[in-house]
């Protein structure tokens, strides 16, 4: 292995160790966390956010998992560490790619706040960073 791979597998490592080092909250963070509003219309916000992200939004097809409840993600070093807050919604969406063809129902997790997603992640393959966070969000 030369000398440039072996930087590279060191620093995807170190990368790996440093962003799940992730410390709780203290209680005095959590007692400050803003929620921002309720989200009524949180089926809507979501949809408007799926209408620009994805390739046919016409066809996009969701499977609504639950109610909105609070919830906080506090990001790792290597992004801050700053904790974002709001109301998680679950579902599962479904819409066809730039070929036509239905790419299947991916598990999907939105952070509304305000009436607005301020963070998402839709499942993409099987062991993706998307995936394994949003199944982690919508199993809490």
């Amino acid at each position: 292995m030369n000398l440039s791979k072996k930087v590279a597998a060191v620093v995807v490592v170190l990368s790996g160790f440093l962003s799940g080092c992730v410390s709780p909250p203290t209680q005095e963070d959590l007692s400050k966390i803003d929620y921002g509003s309720y989200p009524n219309d949180y089926k809507k916000t979501v949809e408007r956010y799926l209408d620009m992200t994805l390739k046919d939004p016409g066809s996009k097809q969701i499977e609504w998992l639950r109610e909105p409840r609070t919830m906080w993600n506090k990001a790792g070093p290597m992004f801050g560490g700053g904790l974002t807050s709001g109301y998680a919604v679950c579902a599962y969406v479904n819409a066809r790619n730039s070929y036509g063809g239905y790419t299947g129902s991916k598990l999907s997790w939105f952070l509304i706040k305000n009436d607005r997603v301020i963070q998402a992640y839709i499942s993409t393959t099987r062991d993706s960073f998307e995936t394994m966070q949003a199944e982690r969000a919508c199993s809490m």
